[in-house]
């Protein structure tokens, strides 16, 4: 196995509209793009392994990490990403383990936000063979705004069926969120890092975030004046009608 697989990914793009349900953040990119990157140990690749095999003694194969930040403080209730088989090009419909992380020290995600998500997710096929979208409702997570977090996502697959990896992306990423990880072997490799003499190179992941945006007390404290407001208005209408 592994800790890289090949292929392409597809992409969308969502644009933040301060809306229930508004995607809010972006690493997909659309039309469908492949991309691949040259790795100094395995060689070219276009997906990183992130899966999980209950049936093994060490049931984590590698688990991919990606940073963002959001604008706004927000609830996150979907997710959207690409990911590829190594070597079957239809779906195994698998489900997906979803953490959200803290920041951590020196490029790497920290602690825990919550507890392990387990999502059924849709698998629509791309174009190149392998390749799928995927996108999934999940429990609300409040995430706050202008704060570095991370974001993990493994495939529950068997390893005896096939291997899944996250697709990288070659949407424009702000350059201060440059970088992942990605934990394979025992070893957490940083990308871009240098573990021994080798130096890997800098790769993001393909996904996408949406939900609704958690209202700031002043607004908060507005609607709630206003509401009065009206309120109080009503039973005077309502007297100088009947007079």
């Amino acid at each position: 196995m592994s800790r890289l697989l090949f292929g392409a990914f597809a992409v969308v793009s969502f644009l933040f509209s301060g809306t229930a349900n508004a995607g809010f953040y972006s690493q997909l990119t659309t039309p469908f793009v492949k991309t691949s990157v040259n790795d100094p140990i395995i060689g070219v690749t276009n997906a990183y392994t992130s899966q999980h095999d209950a049936a093994l003694s060490d049931p984590v194969i590698g688990k991919v990490y990606d940073n963002f930040r959001l604008a706004y403080a927000t609830y996150v209730t979907k997710i959207n990403w690409v990911g590829a088989y190594s070597s079957l090009s239809v779906g195994l419909n698998p489900t997906f383990e979803i953490n959200f992380y803290q920041d951590g020290a020196g490029g790497a995600p920290g602690p825990q936000i919550g507890t392990t998500l387990t999502v059924a997710a849709t698998e629509t096929a791309q174009s190149d063979a392998g390749y799928f979208l995927y996108s999934a409702t999940i429990a609300p997570v409040e995430l706050l705004g202008s704060t570095n977090y991370w974001l993990s996502i493994m495939a529950n697959v068997s390893d005896a069926v096939d291997s899944w990896g996250f697709a990288i992306t070659d949407a424009t990423v702000d350059p201060s969120l440059r970088g992942s990880a990605q934990f394979y072997g025992g070893t957490l490799y940083k990308y871009p890092s240098t573990v021994g003499s080798d130096q890997f190179p800098t790769v993001d992941f393909a996904f996408s975030l949406e939900g609704t945006v958690v209202p700031e007390p002043s607004s908060i404290i507005l609607l709630v004046t206003s509401s009065i407001a009206i309120f109080g208005l009503r039973p005077i209408k309502a007297r100088k009608l009947a007079a």
